[in-house]
């Protein structure tokens, strides 16, 4: 069967995979931890009416289930968790964010306007993919990176 999408160029499949292995190599190797409750939070970027997210919801029912009650995920969905971080960074003084992951990027770029409503305040906060930051410092025209088409341009980063 042929992936229908991929991330960085795993499928979805075997990224998710990857993640439940290391989830379980974790949870194998913690020894005493492991008798008490692990509680974790989880951050999507779909809204909990979607298809996805009800997705993800039986995925934590599962995962509670047959860790016997020992691992607890709170699910979060549509930026709740994303706009902590994005005024959180931006608190500490951070000029940017950077981000390996393609679809944080657009994510947290795209949906800034959204952030900034829910907490109140402009941030203002550009959003760089690694390969884009890796780029400028090799000398790469900006010109040649399509910073424009950023929601948060990174004008103010690159006048200094």
């Amino acid at each position: 069967m042929q992936p229908l999408r991929t991330l960085g160029g795993f499928s979805i499949r075997a990224a998710a995979g990857a993640c439940a292995a290391a989830l379980g190599v974790a949870m194998f190797c913690t020894g005493p931890a492991l008798a008490q409750t692990v509680n974790l939070r989880m951050h999507t970027f779909v809204p909990p009416v979607s298809g996805s997210f009800k997705s993800l919801t039986w995925w934590v029912e599962k995962v509670e289930k047959d860790s016997g009650g020992k691992l607890k995920i709170t699910l979060y969905g549509s930026m709740q968790l994303g706009g902590n971080a994005i005024a959180s960074a931006k608190q500490a003084g951070a000029d940017a964010i950077v981000t390996p992951c393609p679809l944080c990027h657009l994510n947290l770029d795209a949906y800034q306007p959204d952030i900034e409503a829910r907490v109140g305040r402009k941030l203002n906060l550009p959003i760089l993919h690694v390969p884009q930051l890796v780029a400028m410092a090799l000398g790469v025209p900006t010109k040649a990176l399509r910073l424009e088409t950023h929601i948060v341009r990174p004008s103010a980063l690159l006048a200094s």
